[in-house]
C-alpha cells in the first residue's frame, strides 16, 4: 500500500534521504541526459529538481519523431533500447499537459474521455503519458516500469482531486518499485518538504543561464481589494500599451471571470481579452501558433497554472506577467519562476528583464502553503490511507 521499505508507518518517522546532488548544464535538461541515465536503475526513488524553461520534460519524452526543435532520443527512448526498464510511463496533474505532451511528442496519451481500444493500445506501447487518475484506467503498473511523475508539486497543492491523487500515485509508485521498476519525481518547485515526505533522493540540475525577471510585489491587503488593485495594475497596462500582450494567472476561476468582466468595461476589444483554464477543452493550442506564439490581436491572457504550467511562449512583445494568489490557495507568489519561465525570448541574454507583478497577501504561517504543514498533511494522507480526511481535520488544514 502506502509504505515504502526505508518509512516507519507506526510513528511516522522516515530515514534520511540522500544528501542533495547536483548536475550543472549550459541551459538545458538534456545536457544531463548521460548522467540522469546512470541514476536510473530498477529500485531507484528520485526526486529531480531543475527550474522550469530547461526542458524537463523534453529530457524525459524527446524522441526523433517530435515536433520539438532538434529532436533526439531522450531517457524514456534511451532505458527502453537499452533495457533497463521495459516501459516508460509518464504522469501529469492536468488533461492539457497530458494533451500536450501527447502532441508534442508523439506518444499516447491516457486522460479523463479516452478509453477502450485507445486505452489498450497505450499500455501496449513503450511509452505513454497519463493523469494522476488515468492510473486507473490502466489496470496496475506492469513489472519493469519506470514511473515519472510530472510536476510532483501539484500533489502538496490544495486542489480537491489531492488526496485520491496522492493515493494512486503512491500506490503506482509502490508497485513499480516492487515490480523491477523506477520512480523519478519531477519539478520545478524547490521540493524538500516533499523529498523529506517521501524520503526521496534530490538531484538538482543547476543551469549556467536563466531568464532575468524584475518582480515587483504588490502587498495589497485583503483578496477583494487585491483583485481590485491587479485588475486596475492589468487594464491601465493593457490599453496604455496596445502592441504588447499581458498575462495573469489567477488559480480563481472566479476572478478570472471577474477579471474579464472588469476588462471589458475598460474599452479593450472583446476579442482581445481570452481566458484559459484547465476545464477550457482544445482552448490553451489554439491560443498559441505553431511556433508557440500568441496568435495577433491578443493583448491579454487569463490563465490559471494549467496553462502556464505546459507551455512555452516566444513572443518577444510581452509586457509583463501579473500574478495573483488567492490565499492560500493555489498559485502562490514563491510559484513565480514556474510560470514566468515560459516567456522564454524575455529576459534571455541580450533582452530586456521580464516585468513580473505580484499581488500578493499576508501568508498565512500555518496555512497549506507551509512547508511544515504540507509536508505533516503530507504524512497523514500517506500513512493512513483512507483515514486522511479525518486526520486532515487534527490539524486544522482545511
Amino acid at each position: 500500500g502506502y509504505v515504502p521499505a526505508n518509512r516507519t508507518a507506526t510513528d511516522g518517522t522516515v530515514d534520511d534521504a540522500n544528501d542533495d546532488r547536483v548536475i550543472r548544464v549550459k541551459r538545458y535538461a538534456s545536457d544531463a541526459l548521460d548522467e540522469l541515465e546512470r541514476e536510473l536503475v530498477p529500485g531507484v526513488s528520485l526526486l529531480l529538481q531543475a527550474p522550469t524553461g530547461t526542458g524537463k520534460t523534453r529530457a524525459v519524452l524527446g524522441n526523433e519523431n517530435d515536433r520539438t526543435d532538434n529532436p533526439v532520443d531522450a531517457l524514456a527512448v534511451r532505458l527502453v533500447k537499452n533495457g533497463t526498464f521495459r516501459r516508460v510511463w509518464v504522469l501529469v496533474p492536468f488533461r492539457p499537459l497530458a494533451e500536450q505532451n501527447a502532441f508534442e511528442f508523439r506518444v499516447s496519451a491516457v486522460y479523463g474521455g479516452v478509453g477502450g481500444v485507445a486505452v489498450q493500445d497505450a499500455r501496449a506501447g513503450d511509452v505513454l503519458g497519463s493523469t494522476y487518475d488515468g492510473i486507473k484506467k490502466l489496470g496496475g503498473i506492469p513489472p519493469g516500469t519506470l514511473l515519472v511523475v510530472d510536476e510532483c508539486h501539484e500533489l502538496t497543492d490544495a486542489m480537491g482531486y489531492r488526496p485520491k491523487a496522492l493515493r494512486l500515485v503512491m500506490e503506482a509508485a509502490d508497485a513499480a518499485i516492487g515490480s523491477d521498476g523506477a520512480v523519478l519525481y519531477v519539478t520545478a518547485t524547490p521540493g524538500e518538504h516533499f523529498a523529506d515526505a517521501f524520503g526521496l533522493s534530490v538531484l538538482r540540475i543547476v543551469p549556467e543561464h536563466v531568464n532575468r525577471k524584475q518582480v515587483t510585489v504588490h502587498l495589497a491587503g485583503a483578496w477583494k481589494r487585491r483583485k481590485r488593485a491587479c485588475f486596475a495594475a492589468l487594464a491601465a497596462q493593457a490599453l496604455a500599451n496596445p502592441e504588447k500582450v499581458f498575462v495573469l494567472f489567477c488559480n480563481s476561476k472566479r476572478a478570472l471571470n471577474q477579471a474579464l468582466a472588469y476588462l471589458k468595461k475598460t474599452g479593450l476589444p472583446s476579442d482581445a481579452v481570452v481566458r484559459v483554464t484547465s476545464n477550457d477543452d482544445d482552448t490553451a493550442r489554439p491560443l498559441l501558433t505553431d511556433d508557440n506564439k500568441f496568435q495577433p490581436g491578443v493583448r491579454v491572457v487569463l490563465a490559471t497554472k494549467a496553462f502556464g504550467a505546459g507551455y512555452n511562449v516566444e513572443n518577444k512583445n510581452i509586457g509583463g506577467v501579473f500574478l495573483l494568489p488567492n490565499g492560500n490557495e493555489g498559485l502562490r507568489p514563491a510559484d513565480a519562476a514556474q510560470y514566468t519561465a515560459r516567456f522564454r525570448e524575455m529576459g534571455a541574454a541580450g533582452t530586456p528583464p521580464l516585468l513580473v507583478h505580484v499581488f500578493a497577501g499576508q501568508p498565512k504561517t500555518n496555512g497549506r502553503n507551509a512547508n511544515r504543514g504540507m509536508a505533516e498533511l503530507l504524512a497523514i494522507e500517506k500513512f493512513k490511507g483512507d483515514k486522511a480526511k479525518n486526520a486532515r481535520q487534527e490539524f486544522d488544514l482545511a
